[in-house]
């Protein structure tokens, strides 16, 4: 049973973060919020809703995406980033 933080990432007051969730570097959590168990908080998001299990939180304020954009083949962010 453990959430992981990044650098920076706040969170204010009285908050619950469920098992195995992941909160982005810089992101910030608001009093009173509970976040579920296996979720991921991007960096920098702002989280002033509660969120369901197995939820992705993205953008400030954070907004739950059920699954990750899909790509494209065609599409040029894949063929421009180094991994």
């Amino acid at each position: 049973s453990f959430a992981t933080f990044g650098p920076n990432a706040v969170a204010a007051g009285r908050v619950r973060i469920g098992q195995r969730t992941l909160v982005g570097a810089g992101a910030s959590i608001a009093p009173g919020v509970s976040i579920g168990e296996d979720c991921t908080v991007t960096v920098g998001a702002g989280v002033f809703k509660d969120s369901e299990n197995n939820k992705k939180l993205i953008g400030n304020p954070a907004q739950v995406v059920a699954s990750p954009p899909k790509r494209s083949k065609q599409s040029n962010w894949d063929r421009n980033v180094v991994w």
